[in-house]
């Protein structure tokens, strides 16, 4: 059963925020295609397994890496498996095929032996030959997909028209099998005839084997009816215990309002940056409001856009099915990883006196490494399409910094979609699996070397260091494609419009409120929302207006002249 995330008892920092509900990304959509691209593309299973085990984990926004993680280790322990068997086969066949060709008193033996070695040469040649094909897509796939590709792009139709060789290829290896051992046969030769048939039938076997158990998976518990994030058996060996303490770690640092950030990308697992923007504004008080007037400060300005923020999903949920109204609220603290903790991974650091601490000091400081943001995610298109806002709130003397980070997670690749394909049949034997079934051989061996290669860094104790490892890849983001249809990018156009829009407001209320002026905020939010962007504040700056504009110098005097015409 995977691990579920842990409460987020931190929510009380700020009573204002609603908790967030990271049990519901165990069973998302999102977190069903990563667990299936754990099947069908070996190289984003290798790419997970390692970053997952050996460093600490991005925010998951929308999904469950712990999960992800067990499917991967679950799908590489059954290609060792089969790689197990695959070895031993080729050599028990090989060593057969040497001693019969060694036999010179025996020329039957001899014959054997030759013809022995020969169909295992091709075999392999089959498998190789099918590895190619895959190849051609592009992508490190697992031969279940293999079947698959468009044929309207050229990789695609060179694909298809490789398919007709290499199977009349695989037909033509059955007939050069077939035909010494009935010759073998005729001449009463049983033994030489076995042993030549053999090592090819079992190598064939261990692939439908293989490829009909990988199916399985795919149409039973990784079905869109039928996913519930749970992954049945133990964790596979060897160091099944360290595993099972890394998954602890990374249920609690995927979702924790603490984020250690990788300093060249401190939004890592929040996808591509989509259209930011910041003001400086500097604070003057409204004539007879000098008096008496409470400070202005980060925390002031974030509780009061936050209450607009929940009005608006409470609002987009009495109106419409509009994703709005699943939106999410969460105040987080950004540190730059490398800090010692003392403990392997969310240890001391994830506490949560410790996380609340963070969150308590960093809100409004203004500091360089340590940053508190307001995080505001809507997960559409069942969480495929994710739309991450990071607000910034401080002060600095008489200047109120607002920064607004919109970041955009595109879809999961169409390859992990293929999932949806697989029925029931798929998991029958067919005479189609048997072009197949030499690919598998191949990729089953590959899997076992590189495996073998994890093991020992595992062993050597590479995920097993005191200061916790900056994250370097995001697996969300691996598992993306780098395109949205145009109903998700209207989509998305909207859900940042409408954030920004509660954001400008709240900050607008706050500074009402606190006695401070309000035209010059309104000026500089009015330019940025007709796609400018605005940088000086009411100081000298430059402003860039529309598609393609150039900024100017804009002073005081250039506004008011242009206010007079």
């Amino acid at each position: 059963m995977a691990p579920q995330p842990p409460p987020d008892s931190t929510e009380g920092a700020t009573s204002s925020v609603p908790p967030v509900d990271t049990a519901s990304y165990t069973r998302s959509e999102a977190t069903r295609l990563l667990c299936a691209g754990a099947y069908l593309d070996t190289g984003f299973r290798a790419t997970a397994i390692t970053e997952l085990i050996e460093r600490t984990v991005p925010p998951s926004l929308g999904f469950d890496a712990a999960v992800v993680l067990r499917h991967c280790l679950r799908a590489r322990d059954l290609d060792v498996k089969a790689a197990g068997l695959v070895l031993a086969v080729l050599v028990a066949g090989i060593l057969a095929a040497l001693l019969g060709i060694t036999a010179w008193e025996n020329p039957a033996a001899m014959q054997m032996g030759q013809y022995a070695l020969a169909s295992l040469g091709l075999f392999v040649l089959a498998g190789l030959l099918a590895r190619g094909r895959q190849a051609l897509r592009g992508q490190s796939e697992s031969p279940l997909a293999a079947g698959s590709g468009g044929a309207t792009d050229p990789v695609g139709r060179a694909h298809r028209l490789l398919a007709l060789p290499l199977g009349l290829f695989n037909v033509a290896l059955l007939v050069l099998w077939i035909v010494p051992a009935w010759l073998l046969l005729w001449n009463g030769h049983v033994l030489a005839a076995t042993a030549v048939l053999s090592p090819p039938v079992l190598l064939l076997a261990i692939g439908v084997w293989h490829l009909l158990a990988l199916s399985r998976i795919l149409c039973t518990e990784l079905a869109r009816h039928s996913f519930t994030g749970k992954t049945p058996g133990p964790l596979p060996a060897p160091f099944a215990e360290r595993r099972a303490g890394t998954l602890a770690a990374i249920g609690k640092e995927q979702f924790s309002r603490l984020v250690l950030y990788n300093e060249d990308e401190p939004f890592l697992g929040a996808g591509k940056s989509y259209r930011p923007w910041s003001l400086a504004l500097e604070l003057e008080r409204r004539s007879g409001d000098a008096d008496g007037a409470e400070p202005l400060d980060g925390r002031r300005v974030l509780d009061l856009i936050t209450p607009q923020l929940a009005k608006l999903a409470e609002a987009s949920s009495r109106t419409s099915r509009d994703r709005l109204k699943d939106l999410e609220l969460q105040e987080c603290v950004f540190l730059p990883a490398g800090l010692p903790t003392g403990a392997r991974r969310a240890g001391l650091l994830y506490e949560d006196g410790n996380v609340r601490a963070h969150l308590d000091e960093a809100a409004g400081e203004g500091a360089e490494q340590r940053r508190h943001f307001l995080r505001i995610r809507v997960g559409g298109w069942e969480e495929e399409v994710v739309t991450t806002v990071f607000v910034r709130v401080h002060t600095q003397g008489d200047l109120l910094i607002l920064e607004v980070l919109p970041y955009v997670l595109p879809p999961l690749r169409s390859n992990f979609h293929e999932v949806d394909t697989f029925t029931e049949q798929s998991t029958r034997f067919r005479l189609s699996t048997l072009v197949t079934a030499p690919a598998v051989t191949v990729s089953v061996l590959a899997c076992g070397a590189s495996t073998l290669k994890a093991w020992w860094c595992e062993w050597r104790g590479l995920a097993g260091g005191e200061t916790p490892q900056a994250p370097r890849v995001s697996i969300r983001e691996l598992g993306s494609r780098d395109t949205r249809s145009m109903f998700q990018e209207m989509d998305v156009n909207r859900y940042v419009r409408t954030i920004q829009d509660r954001i400008t407001s709240g900050a607008q209320q706050a500074l009402a409120e606190a006695g401070y002026r309000t035209e010059e905020f309104q000026r500089q939010v009015v330019n940025i929302s007709r796609g400018g962007v605005f940088i000086g504040g009411s100081m000298n700056g430059s402003i860039a207006t529309g598609a393609g504009a150039q900024a100017v110098t804009v002073t005081d005097q250039t506004v008011k002249d242009k206010e007079k015409k």
